[in-house]
């Protein structure tokens, strides 16, 4: 796969994000699972830190971070546009390298 991608090497990762989830979901695993995780993830990430502000309100934010309907005050609402931003900045960015590539090679 690094042959074919040499070119485009943004080409790789996204290709095995997608066969990561086609794997978990011939598992059976739900994609979904994975924000379920997340918070338990970084509620202990906090406390071996000794962070303990706030715990539940960022543990919920994370675990909801992809979903706008959950945003109930200005702090989530700043999380989610932030994180469109960045989503947003990577979408542009591939398409400028795909645009670049099929202008340089095609």
């Amino acid at each position: 796969m690094k042959e074919v991608f040499k070119e485009i090497p943004f080409g790789i990762d996204h290709t095995l994000k997608v066969l990561q989830n086609a794997e978990d979901i011939m598992k059976g695993e739900n994609i979904g699972d994975r924000e379920k995780e997340e918070p338990a993830v970084i509620r202990e990430i906090l406390q071996k830190v000794s962070y303990d502000k706030n715990i539940d309100r960022i543990c919920f934010i994370i675990g909801n971070h992809d979903n706008p309907s959950k945003i109930d005050d200005i702090d989530f609402q700043m999380q989610w546009e932030a994180d469109l931003l960045e989503n947003l900045t990577v979408i542009f960015m591939d398409n400028e390298r795909r645009s670049f590539f099929y202008n340089s090679f095609l």
